[in-house]
């Protein structure tokens, strides 16, 4: 089945699988490659990916927050404000939201780079053959990252006052990527990702 698939394909973009491509054709394929590349890097979800991520890096390695906010803990164990078990929940929490914005905050890019990239080298044969769009996949799971990373981010927000401006800021860049990217891939939530969205 997959290799009548492959055939099929090919057959429609006037491959032969039966000889290997010229060097004119791998230069013609390198080419448009590189274009599209190009054209998905300047697409404004990429232009504010890299802005985030510029923001949420600077934010884990330099986050004086964090330290203040331990000191803060300690302090109220000392005083008698909180206990043991109430701080520990405080720092777990601390430290589940930075691994989310921290295992998201390349993703992100990476998975709307593919979706633009994905729908600019053109998807009629998938649409045509009853295959989901992988450009829909991409940026579904690009959603739902940056959804997660919201999340994260809003946590730190109550926890980490000290934060504020670049939290919102940060808050700020996620919900514009959440827009363009629903308004970009309107039918990207209905993809159903096979053994997560059955």
């Amino acid at each position: 089945m997959s290799i009548e698939l492959l055939q099929k394909a090919a057959k429609k973009f006037g491959i032969d699988l039966s000889k290997p491509p010229t060097e004119e054709e791998d230069k013609l394929y390198e080419s448009r490659k590189k274009l599209l590349d190009t054209k998905a890097k300047q697409h404004p979800l990429i232009n504010l990916s890299k802005q985030y991520r510029s923001i949420a890096r600077l934010f884990i390695e330099n986050s004086d927050g964090v330290v203040h906010k331990s000191k803060e803990l300690v302090e109220h164990v000392h005083l008698g404000i909180k206990s043991e078990g109430e701080v520990l929940d405080t720092v777990a929490c601390v430290g589940d939201c930075f691994d989310i914005i921290q295992w998201y905050v390349f993703f992100i890019e990476a998975k709307l780079h593919r979706a633009l990239r994905g729908r600019m080298d053109g998807e009629d044969w998938e649409a045509e053959n009853g295959f989901q769009k992988d450009s829909n996949g991409s940026a579904k799971v690009a959603l739902l990252a940056i959804e997660r990373s919201i999340e994260a981010w809003t946590k730190l927000y109550e926890l980490l006052p000290s934060g504020e401006d670049t939290i919102l800021n940060a808050l700020s860049h996620l919900a514009q990527l959440k827009t363009i990217g629903i308004k970009e891939f309107p039918e990207a939530m209905q993809f159903k990702r096979p053994g997560f969205d059955d």
